[in-house]
């Protein structure tokens, strides 16, 4: 089931509607680009090989064009691909057959709720003129008036997957969308690792006023980590994280790492052109830039108001275009910044452990696929929903599918509860059916099956948002798409004829399994009248026989009954029964009892429901007719007395508070929810500041090791 590819991604925009076909596409140079059989997607019947891209030339080259205005286009340059049906002796290359040589006004029309492309024109088609809605064709004058194909796209919407039944059987073509060949430009660029990245002097190429220096590649870390994009379509994005470079002319203080101040942000649209021939670069916007933000054409800015609509860099590249030396003139002297390509060849897979992405936006509804503008969640509640932003999917390597939950999820009224709210999963939402996953990758889509597994949000799911937790279907398809690095994956599902569900994804690495301990506790038996024979139940399941009650030598010489338990981090519940007690009477323990521990905290009765530490013994339980019910907090079990993490939400720097046992040697790290270390130190004092300016948006853990386990908790960054 495991499934691992390896995609060169030269663009990766969010492109939803109609303006996912705009352009000219042509079949995809490859084997199984044209393929038919009996299922769709199956090419058991024939497909063809790589030797075709040759002897079949003339129809590899034919051009699909899908304008703006809605018209379509087959153009085919004078040859392409004939068969019997239309006339000719054998299949070869030849002059285009009408209707099927584009001599007729053709349009298309897209629709999103179903996925179905229709074409209207007689002779106008994707892939092979003979391939129509129910059949083949076996006479060019029996073409239609319309073909309605199923359509999907890949990650970068350069790819198109068309299906179409023709009745007992399906063909499948497999389009690329014609792209020019991409200027050394294009590409995703950051400044570069290194000192003089960043440069200014009286004249091109001299930094002798001043340059960074290497310890700048971590006080300006929030510099060194923006993206500047230059896509192949013509658009420039500055992508920043949350955090890049201010300095005071944007508002602040004094320079340092903060939120981007409009319209330096990257929220304004813009585009990008390249003279090669000038060895220019112009980039169209406002507040598009590359480097530093004050930097424009004759000048720096003393305002972000005054934000120019374009600049023009001079800009050289290495022999590998891997290298971007860019210049501009400022008036009195000359900026230089340095950029590095960043790498841009992934291996995207689905398998592993996700989470929602501990950002705004994660859960988001509206009209169109990718379109949250009905409802999305905010950045608080990662926090305030953090019973669900800590749930996960898992997508094992045999196939198998689980939603881990832990024990609280976030549900909502429809689930049988008045409130919505953090609470314990319903079924059969809770992971508790069994469950398996199948990735088809040429159509983009995802499909859980198994009543109740689910991706983001239970109720959402095909055609429909549930209304009773009864109605939860067998299965649901996704349509998936990743970023660039394969970290995050969108998953969409249309839930009627005019919404959609996103839910964004982060791959998760960190697995912090629960640390189990044995825990003791001393139940006395002394006034029990009962016969010692009979069993003993741990919360309804048979534990042992009461005759393992044997008289055991403590202060006191009572009957000691002793169990023990092994027990996770957290709160656990725990009901002990002995069978044959019937009342209170036969042991002589009343309603008002009290219940003492051997560590000195003293008499404590809750609710008939005895808290205590888990290293705690205890010699008198109180009873309810015959049951024991009591709730072991585990807060310290690898020499931690104490753990706090403040503040939290925490910006610049956060305290974190240990109480340990002396022979205790820990180590404090901040680890991302992809499970990579950030920062890492030995334990020094009791109280230890960690400096997180650096971190942009989002949730970490704070985690603490010892040489007994490790405990975890998260920490949320918000500036």
């Amino acid at each position: 089931m495991k499934k691992i590819s390896t995609i060169i991604i030269l663009v990766l925009v969010a492109i939803t509607s109609n303006a996912q076909f705009e352009g000219t596409w042509k079949l995809a140079p490859q084997a199984g680009a044209l393929g038919v059989g009996p299922g769709q997607g199956d090419g058991s019947w024939w497909s063809n090989s790589m030797t075709d891209l040759d002897t079949r030339a003339c129809l590899f080259d034919d051009q699909f064009v899908f304008n703006e205005d809605g018209s379509f286009q087959n153009i085919q340059d004078g040859e392409t691909w004939l068969e019997t049906w239309q006339g000719v002796a054998a299949e070869e290359c030849g002059a285009p057959v009408a209707p099927h040589d584009g001599s007729n006004a053709a349009t298309w029309a897209w629709d999103a709720s179903t996925n179905t492309l229709t074409l209207d024109g007689i002779g106008a088609h994707l892939g092979l003129t003979k391939v129509i809605n129910g059949s083949e064709l076996t006479a060019p004058g029996d073409a239609p008036a319309s073909i309605d194909y199923e359509v999907a796209f890949s990650a970068d919407n350069n790819t198109m997957t068309v299906d179409i039944n023709v009745g007992a059987g399906w063909w499948r073509f497999v389009l690329a969308r014609d792209l020019p060949d991409a200027a050394p430009v294009v590409g995703n660029w950051k400044l570069a690792q290194q000192a003089g990245a960043l440069a200014v002097g009286p004249a091109q190429g001299d930094g002798s006023w001043w340059s960074n220096s290497m310890g700048d590649l971590d006080t300006r870390a929030c510099l060194f980590d923006d993206e500047f994009v230059i896509n192949a379509d013509g658009s420039f994005q500055n992508i920043q994280d949350g955090s890049t470079w201010l300095e005071t002319w944007q508002g602040v203080a004094a320079e340092e790492c903060g939120t981007p101040v409009a319209p330096h942000d990257g929220s304004n649209a813009a585009t990008w052109s390249y003279d090669e021939t000038a060895g220019t670069l112009t980039v169209d916007g406002i507040g598009a830039h590359l480097g530093l933000a004050k930097v424009y054409n004759g000048g720096e800015l003393a305002a972000p108001g005054d934000a120019p609509a374009s600049i023009t860099y001079e800009v050289e590249m290495s022999a590998d275009n891997n290298i971007m030396t860019v210049d501009i003139n400022v008036g009195a002297g000359w900026w230089r910044f340095i950029f590095q390509k960043e790498s841009v060849q992934v291996d995207i897979s689905v398998e592993g452990t996700w989470r929602l992405a501990p950002q705004a936006g994660a859960l988001a509804v509206g009209p169109g696929q990718g379109n949250g503008s009905w409802w999305s969640n905010a950045a608080s509640d990662v926090t305030t929903r953090d019973c669900l932003f800590d749930d996960q999917f898992v997508f094992n390597a045999d196939g198998s599918f689980q939603n881990i939950q832990d024990g609280s999820t976030w549900v909502e009224p429809w689930q049988g509860v008045t409130d919505e709210g953090c609470s314990v999963p319903v079924a059969p939402h809770d992971g508790s059916n069994a469950a398996t996953w199948v990735w088809d990758e040429m159509a983009g889509t995802l499909t859980l099956t198994g009543t109740g597994a689910h991706l983001g949000l239970a109720k959402a799911v095909n055609g429909a948002e549930l209304t009773s937790p009864t109605d939860a279907p067998a299965s649901v398809t996704y349509l998936i798409s990743f970023s660039a690095d394969g970290q995050t994956m969108f998953a969409d599902v249309a839930i009627n004829g005019e919404g959609w569900w996103r839910f964004t994804l982060t791959k998760s690495n960190v697995v912090v399994p629960p640390v189990t301990y044995d825990v003791t506790f001393k139940v006395d038996m002394n006034e029990y009248t009962g016969d010692l024979s009979n069993g003993v139940f741990l919360n309804g399941s048979f534990n042992s026989w009461c005759g393992s009650c044997n008289p055991m030598d403590d202060t006191d010489g009572d009957l000691i009954y002793e169990l023990t338990i092994p027990i996770s981090e957290g709160t656990v519940e725990y009901k002990f029964t002995v069978d044959g007690w019937t009342d209170e009477e036969q042991f002589g323990i009343g309603a008002d009892c009290t219940v003492t521990t051997d560590d000195g905290m003293g008499n404590i009765f809750i609710n008939r429901v005895l808290e205590v530490e888990a290293d705690t013994d205890l010699d008198v339980v109180c009873w309810n007719s015959c049951e024991a019910c009591l709730i072991i907090s585990v807060d310290d079990q690898i020499g931690i007395d104490v753990f706090e993490v403040q503040p939290n939400p925490a910006q610049d720097v956060v305290n974190v508070h240990l109480e340990m046992e002396q022979s205790i040697d820990a180590v404090i790290s901040i680890m991302d929810v992809s499970g990579r270390v950030l920062q890492s130190e030995r334990v020094l004092a009791d109280r230890t500041d960690l400096d997180v300016s650096q971190l942009s948006n989002g949730l970490y853990f704070i985690v603490v090791s010892t040489d007994r386990g490790t405990a975890t908790e998260k920490l949320l960054i918000q500036k």
